[in-house]
C-alpha cells in the first residue's frame, strides 16, 4: 500500500516511515536509499513525530557522515523547534549543526549558529558556546587572528559585571562598552523559528494563557532566533507566574538572556549572584 506524504516530493512506502526502515536505507549508504531516507524522514516528521523526535538528532549526524550537508543542516533546525524546551537537546543539536557547516565549507553560517548557541547556552555551558564562537571566527577570517584575540579581550573583559550591576544587578541593558561589539556584528537565522515561535506562543492566542512550559520553550526560539529583548520578557513573564520547581528554569532563563544581550558573561553574573546569593 502506498501512502503520500505531503511534506515530501515523492510517494513513500508506509513501512518506510518507521526508524527501522530510515536507519536501514541510511546504513545502505548509496544514493537512491539515502534520498529514499531523506524523505521518508520528512514523511515521518509530519505523520508521526512522537517516533521521529528521538531520531533527529542520529539521523542528521548520518547524514553529515554521508556527506548530505544541506539536509542534515535542515533536519538539526527541526529538531531545535521540536525540543524547543530541552536546553541540553537544543545545545546538542546546535553544535552538531555547526560541525555539519564547518565541513560543508560553509563557515559564515557555521559563525550565525555558533551565535545562537551562544545566546541559548545554559550559564555552566557558556564557555563551550564561547570555543565553538572562537572556531567558527577562525574559520571565517581564514587565519587572521585578529578578530578572535578582540573576540577573546571582549569576554575577558566582560566577564567582570560593569559597576552599575555590580551595586544593583538588573535586567537594564548596559553601555556598549560592557558588550560583544564582535557577536553584535553576528546576525543568526531568525525565520526558520518564526513560525513555531508564534505557534508555541501562549500569549497569541485567541484567549491568551500564562503557561509557564510554553513561555520556557518559547524564550529558548526567541534566544536561538537573536531577539534577546523578547527572550528576556518571555522569561520575565514566566518567572512572575512559576511555580516554585519553575523558578530556577525561569530564573536561568532570565540570565541567558541578559548574557545574549551583551555578548558577555558579567551582567548575566551579577544577576544569578542576585537572586542566589551562594551562587560563586
Amino acid at each position: 500500500m502506498l501512502v503520500c506524504i505531503c511534506a515530501a516530493p515523492a510517494v513513500i512506502w508506509a513501512e518506510d516511515l518507521s526508524p527501522e526502515s530510515i536507519n536501514s536505507l541510511l546504513q545502505a549508504g548509496d544514493v537512491a536509499s539515502v534520498d529514499r531516507a531523506i524523505d521518508s524522514i520528512r514523511g515521518v516528521l509530519s505523520e508521526r513525530p512522537e517516533i521521529a523526535r528521538g531520531q533527529i538528532r542520529s539521523w542528521a549526524d548520518a547524514l553529515r557522515g554521508l556527506k548530505r550537508f544541506d539536509a542534515a543542516a535542515d533536519l538539526t533546525t527541526t529538531g531545535v523547534t521540536e525540543f524547543a524546551a530541552d536546553i541540553g537537546s537544543i545545545e546538542s543539536l546546535l553544535q552538531l549543526r555547526i560541525r555539519i557547516l564547518l565541513e560543508a565549507g560553509r563557515p559564515k553560517d557555521a559563525l550565525r549558529t555558533a551565535k545562537s548557541l551562544f545566546n541559548v547556552s545554559r550559564m555552566e555551558t557558556t564557555a563551550m558556546a564561547i570555543r565553538q564562537v572562537a572556531e567558527c571566527l577562525n574559520a571565517v577570517s581564514g587565519g587572521n587572528d585578529a578578530p578572535v584575540e578582540q573576540f577573546r579581550q571582549e569576554q575577558l573583559a566582560g566577564a567582570t559585571p560593569p559597576p552599575e550591576a555590580t551595586s544593583r544587578p538588573t535586567t537594564t541593558a548596559v553601555a556598549a562598552s560592557a558588550r560583544s561589539s564582535i557577536l553584535g556584528q553576528i546576525h543568526p537565522d531568525a525565520d526558520s523559528y518564526k513560525i513555531a515561535i508564534r505557534q508555541l506562543d501562549p500569549r497569541s492566542y485567541l484567549f491568551p494563557a500564562a503557561h509557564v512550559p510554553d513561555l520556557l520553550a518559547v524564550g529558548n526560539l526567541l534566544l536561538v532566533s537573536d531577539r534577546a529583548d523578547e527572550a528576556l520578557a518571555a522569561f520575565t513573564q514566566a518567572g512572575k507566574i512559576a511555580r516554585v520547581d519553575q523558578m530556577l528554569a525561569a530564573n536561568e532563563g532570565i540570565a541567558r538572556a541578559i548574557k545574549a544581550q551583551d555578548g558577555t558573561i558579567g551582567r548575566a553574573n551579577a544577576w544569578v549572584r542576585r537572586i542566589s546569593p551562594r551562587a560563586p
